[in-house]
């Protein structure tokens, strides 16, 4: 994932407060899994408005010692300050990214952005899952974090529309379950299932299975099984730079259901490359 900060995120980092806020920032710029979006024209425009030189200096040296400067992006050009910058850039980059993500600490822009100070662990909002997962790559919820079915369904809305452009999405799970994800019908969504040993004499519950997907994840879903149980345990979610796993199944992932954990992860797409690696191995029915 890439962040493009705003001038007012960067000014917290320089003040070196040690509150939470000051220390999840940092947190996010040492985030081996992230990188930063800084071009020529937006690092001197920064360098014009920035409280603390210095500091910012030696945050660029970092981020370009670990290999984590995104400075080769279409540049922002003819720019009034560092907000009207940090717009054009996202508007001239958006979509060369897989996930690009401007944050701030309590300025409004105008192009889509999340607010640090705009944060709320209750209500589990778009912030406070996006600023949860650049600092720290992991998110553990349970059900007893949630106050009803409608709670549990939301964190999945809100955590599919955080890419700005959704890639193919790779669901494994033993049984054909659409419960909490039939909002994604239309995407572009392989399912990988569990068939019985059987197979060819129960072929009719497989393409009934099918159908099911179909009707409700739509004309892009395709469907692999295998029948081999060490090909596939956990119910895991793959989409953009994020995973999903769940310990229960999907239809139970409900509030009166007391027994299971949502994991929310990040990374830089190496679990998915190795998961990937055993899908060969899986039947194609459509």
């Amino acid at each position: 994932m890439t962040v493009l900060p705003s001038i007012d995120i960067l000014n917290k980092y320089s003040s070196n407060t040690r509150d939470k806020c000051f220390s999840d920032i940092n947190s996010i710029f040492f985030n081996s899994e992230i990188d930063i979006l800084f071009t020529k024209n937006y690092i001197e425009i920064i360098e014009s408005e920035i409280d603390d030189m210095e500091v910012f200096s030696a945050l660029l040296i970092e981020l370009s010692d670990s290999n984590r400067l995104s400075i080769n992006s279409i540049d922002a050009e003819n720019v009034l300050n560092s907000q009207n910058a940090c717009e054009k850039l996202y508007v001239g980059n958006v979509n060369n990214f897989d996930s690009l993500f401007v944050i701030t600490k309590e300025e409004n822009i105008n192009v889509t952005h999340y607010k640090y100070d705009s944060i709320n662990e209750n209500t589990k909002n778009s912030e406070f899952l996006l600023f949860e997962l650049l600092r720290c790559n992991k998110i553990i919820l349970k059900y007893y974090n949630f106050k009803n079915d409608l709670e549990i369904q939301n964190i999945f809305k809100t955590l599919f529309n955080l890419p700005n452009k959704l890639g193919r999405i790779n669901i494994y799970n033993r049984y054909v379950e659409t419960n909490h994800f039939q909002f994604l019908k239309n995407k572009s969504i392989y399912y990988y299932n569990l068939t019985h040993l059987n197979y060819r004499q129960r072929i009719n519950e497989y393409i009934n299975n099918l159908a099911v997907l179909k009707n409700d994840l739509g004309r892009n879903v395709n469907l692999f099984t295998t029948s081999s149980t060490n090909l596939i345990h956990e119910r895991k979610l793959f989409f953009n730079h994020f995973i999903l796993t769940l310990d229960n199944s999907f239809n139970y992932t409900i509030k009166n259901e007391p027994n299971w954990i949502l994991t929310i992860e990040c990374d830089r797409k190496v679990y998915l490359t190795e998961w990937i690696k055993k899908n060969s191995q899986f039947r194609r029915l459509n």
